[in-house]
């Protein structure tokens, strides 16, 4: 087993996040199978929304970005304008 960031990545190659496998970041064994080398239940719905909450983060930090940028834009483009109009 190796563990990759947040990831596990079983014998077989297949790599999984830490949390959608529901495997305690603390905690992580020194072997892992993933639930096919393994069968066993795997909570998907709980997977695919810590996925879903994930890019919603993601998407909210790149649009706070962009405001800051485009907020910045327009300062250093109006203070520009002023300048250029008294220094003329």
């Amino acid at each position: 087993m190796d563990a990759v960031g947040s990831g596990l990545v079983c014998a077989c190659s297949v790599w999984q996040h830490v949390d959608c496998m529901g495997v305690d970041k603390s905690n992580i064994p020194e072997s892992y199978l993933c639930e096919l080398c393994k069968p066993r239940p795997i909570d998907l719905r709980r997977a695919i929304r810590l996925q879903i909450q994930k890019r919603e983060r993601e998407l909210s930090e790149f649009y706070n970005y962009s405001f800051v940028m485009y907020d910045l834009l327009l300062f250093i483009t109006y203070d520009y304008m002023n300048k250029s109009k008294i220094l003329s």
